[in-house]
């Protein structure tokens, strides 16, 4: 008769630490707070971007005009040629000008003078861009010009443009990289201490 309680009191408390120990894994842990840049960490990566795009623009922006001496004492079968070759240093200019401007829209919302300078470097990048657009679209009418005089006209609008395109252009490399040495304020900061910017 003695045995039968004890047996019971066993089984009831195996039972307990059993039930127990199943609650306690069955517990989800609690998930780590997801930590959020501040602002001047989002600067730095939104800078890291500019010039890595930046720098890759300054790489192609010297070529492109060449191409756009055009002798036409030469005769105007040489058109068709020098405009293909244009054509594709432009279409690589426009490509870089795109991934700065792609970068530049990315200006944290929070810094408003960021916002500012980003807005300044793209109206000069769009300049650009519009430019070189017109020194594609004056070649080619260039090429299609059946006279000297028509086809001079608009071989020298397209090498002017071409200027322009690259005067706009090399003026957005010129200002950033005056942000990136001078480092003032908390943009030329982000720009001066970025690890994509040295």
């Amino acid at each position: 008769m003695t045995k039968w309680p004890l047996m019971c009191c066993a089984l009831l408390v195996t039972s307990t630490l059993t039930l127990s120990g199943c609650s306690s894994s069955a517990q989800s842990p609690v998930d780590a707070p997801t930590r959020t840049p501040d602002l001047s960490e989002q600067l730095q990566a939104w800078a890291t971007d500019v010039c890595r795009s930046s720098d890759a623009l300054s790489r192609q922006v010297t070529g492109i005009a060449d191409g756009l001496d055009v002798d036409l004492g030469a005769g105007l079968d040489q058109l068709p040629e020098l405009q293909q070759q244009v054509t594709v240093n432009i279409d690589e200019v426009q490509r870089r000008l795109d991934e700065v401007q792609e970068a530049l829209a990315a200006a944290p919302a929070q810094s408003p003078r960021a916002v500012e300078f980003a807005a300044e470097l793209d109206a000069l990048i769009e300049n650009a861009r519009s430019s070189g657009q017109e020194a594609v679209d004056l070649l080619a009418e260039a090429t299609s010009a059946d006279n000297f005089l028509s086809a001079g006209l608009a071989a020298a609008g397209a090498a002017a443009a071409a200027q322009s395109a690259y005067n706009d252009a090399s003026t957005a490399l010129d200002l950033l990289d005056r942000t990136r040495s001078e480092g003032a304020g908390e943009v030329g900061e982000a720009f001066s201490t970025a690890q994509g910017c040295k």
